[in-house]
C-alpha cells in the first residue's frame, strides 16, 4: 500500500502505529476463550458435516484431538478488530 501512495521508504514507528491504532479505534479483542458464546446449532451441524468430509478415508487418516493437541496451542486468542466489532 505504502508503495502504491508513493511512500517507498516508509516505516511506522511505535508511535505512529499507536495513534493510527487509536485514531481509527482499533484494539485488541479476544476470539476465544469463556467470554465467546457458542452457537450450538453450528457445532451440530459441523459435526454431520465431519461425517461427510471424513467419509472415502481409512481409519489410519483420521486423528481426533487427544492425538492433534498441540496444535490447540499455536491458536492465536486475541485479533486487532474495531473497538464497536463483535469478534
Amino acid at each position: 500500500m505504502a508503495k502504491e501512495t508513493g511512500f517507498v521508504h516508509f516505516k511506522a514507528s511505535v508511535r505512529w502505529l499507536d495513534k493510527f491504532r487509536t485514531g481509527y479505534k482499533i484494539s485488541y479483542k479476544n476470539i476465544c476463550g469463556e467470554g465467546v458464546e457458542i452457537n450450538e446449532n453450528l457445532v451440530t451441524e459441523w459435526k454431520e458435516k465431519m461425517n461427510d468430509l471424513c467419509e472415502g478415508y481409512s481409519e489410519k487418516d483420521c486423528f481426533n484431538y487427544v492425538e492433534t493437541g498441540l496444535f490447540f496451542h499455536d491458536l492465536p486468542d486475541k485479533m486487532m478488530a474495531i473497538k464497536t466489532e463483535k469478534t
